[in-house]
């Protein structure tokens, strides 16, 4: 059995879709869902879908947040509640398409080393995503997308997505999860990766399995694009200076006070 843990923000009907259909490449696992928004109620809707579905009070649970506290919060409040020391993190808007990730607990189960595995996601423009670098360049560390094979094999990669990867959680909490600093979202789960790699617990990515997640929808409905910016700029700097060393830590001095002069 893994622990699924699904942070919902808003997004009711898209929940309760994208829920419906992934329960049937979950049976039997732990399912834990975290309601970080107290005016959108959805307890009778989660109760009822998961009893018809065969789900026991045992096998799941609901936990609602009285005040919001964004998605590292969220997520970390569910592995909290979680039983098993594999942890299926999905978001609101991730589909699945078959029982694939069971693969992944699998490679976790032979590489006792590995913190995370992560999976191919097929953007709203059919694009795959889902394995990542980090680099330092202009005072700042920054992430990108690397392209790969949808067929090919597992592979390193600087992080695993916090919306569909599966974790380890006995080194979740060994690195004490979601660092809060990155409320509402982003940067959060390039930061634990980042952190499970200088401890030499690397994550993978996965190629063959494939979920369906259109990125940023649950953000974009609900925040501005230049409120957007500013958080992922703010989180980008926090990030850069927990982490830069030596000639780095100079670097990001020089662009923070570059800025300062500009405005």
């Amino acid at each position: 059995m893994i622990s699924v843990i699904i942070p919902v923000y808003k997004q009711k009907d898209i929940f309760l879709a994208n829920l419906a259909t992934n329960l049937r490449f979950l049976v039997d696992q732990e399912i834990i869902i975290v309601n970080d928004d107290p005016e959108t109620k959805i307890r009778e809707e989660v109760v009822s879908l998961l009893t018809q579905r065969g789900w026991s009070p045992s096998q799941f649970q609901l936990i609602e947040h009285a005040e919001n506290q964004g998605f590292a919060r969220s997520v970390n409040a569910g592995v909290s509640r979680a039983t098993s020391d594999y942890l299926l993190l999905l978001n609101t808007d991730v589909s699945l398409y078959d029982q694939r990730w069971e693969n992944a607990v699998r490679y976790l189960d032979a590489n006792p080393h590995t913190f995370a595995v992560g999976f191919a996601q097929r953007e709203r423009n059919g694009a795959l995503v889902g394995r990542n670098a980090i680099y330092f360049k202009s005072g700042l560390f920054h992430h990108k997308a690397i392209s790969f094979e949808a067929g090919s094999g597992i592979v390193p990669t600087a992080w695993a997505e916090g919306g569909s990867s599966i974790f380890r959680k006995s080194m979740w909490n060994l690195l004490h999860g979601f660092d809060p600093a990155y409320t509402p979202f982003y940067w959060e789960d390039v930061d634990l990766g980042y952190r499970a790699q200088l401890r030499g617990w690397p994550s993978m990515f996965d190629p063959s399995i494939c979920v369906e997640h259109h990125h940023g929808g649950t953000t974009t409905a609900h925040f501005h694009s230049d409120q957007i910016n500013v958080i992922a700029y703010r989180h980008q700097v926090y990030f850069s200076e927990k982490f830069a060393k030596g000639a780095q830590k100079v670097a990001l001095h020089l662009h923070k006070l570059k800025r300062f002069i500009r405005r």
